[in-house]
């Protein structure tokens, strides 16, 4: 298999050398702006995040949970005093239902919004 890979770029070779008197600038061109796109996607794409803002952005988004976690438990218990523990399971789980279905309404519009955003430009 190899021998034939190599003898289709030995012809793809020998066809670009016959063909480079006619396409040669077009080809430095081409190869000059891919290197260039290449350069320009690896830095704005492809930069690496630095340590310190992914060690902050972890250690918040912990804070954040932990937060909502004790708040959910604290209003648990809460409820759970008042109405006995049924009822604040009931609580809880319509509280996950009707987020999940705020969720699912805004993603609905966002994706309604978006594809008519695409639409305008066809």
């Amino acid at each position: 298999m190899n021998d034939s890979n190599d003898d289709t770029l030995r012809e793809k070779d020998k066809n670009s050398d016959e063909n480079e008197h006619d396409h040669g600038d077009d080809d430095d061109n081409d190869v000059s702006f891919y290197r260039d796109l290449q350069q320009a996607k690896a830095k704005n794409f492809g930069a690496s995040i630095p340590k310190e803002q992914l060690q902050a952005t972890a250690a918040q988004a912990e804070s954040d949970f932990l937060k909502a976690m004790k708040e959910t438990q604290e209003e648990f218990e809460q409820t759970k005093a008042e109405l006995g523990a049924d009822a604040a399971v009931d609580m809880l789980l319509d509280r996950i239902r009707q987020e999940d279905y705020q969720r699912r309404k805004t993603k609905d519009h966002d994706d309604d919004v978006s594809s008519q955003s695409v639409g305008a430009f066809e």
